[in-house]
């Protein structure tokens, strides 16, 4: 197989200054990413803290339904942490090289209607 065959090859006048574009795009999003899911952190953990604080001091003195609702608030506040672990894992997948590849088509679209189908 040639190897340059495998190497992209421009479509337009203007595809390498698209390429820096890009590229420029991809490291601001991953800056911004890195920024709001510090700042996000940050939030969540005080709010897990103070949730924790309150559950511990008042254990025994509240409803079952309070109580109940602040686990709810440390539920979501867990559900929460991994969204912003996976909006970071999502902004780092610019740096990953894309590896092309043929697929089959009619395979892939019968895989998903397999994990649509009712069961």
């Amino acid at each position: 197989m040639n190897a340059e065959a495998d190497e992209p090859t421009p479509l337009s006048p203007g595809y390498e200054q698209l390429q820096r574009e890009l590229t420029q795009v991809r490291a601001e999003l991953e800056e911004f990413t890195y920024s709001v899911s510090h700042d996000l952190r940050a939030s969540l953990r005080h709010v897990t803290a103070y949730v924790q604080i309150i559950q511990e001091d008042l254990a025994g003195q509240v409803s079952s339904d309070i109580m109940g609702h602040l686990n709810t608030v440390g539920t979501a506040a867990q559900v929460m942490s991994r969204q912003i672990d996976a909006l970071s894992a999502l902004s780092r997948l610019g740096r990953v090289e894309i590896q092309l590849a043929p697929i089959n088509l009619n395979d892939l679209v019968n895989g998903v209607m397999d994990d649509m189908a009712p069961t």
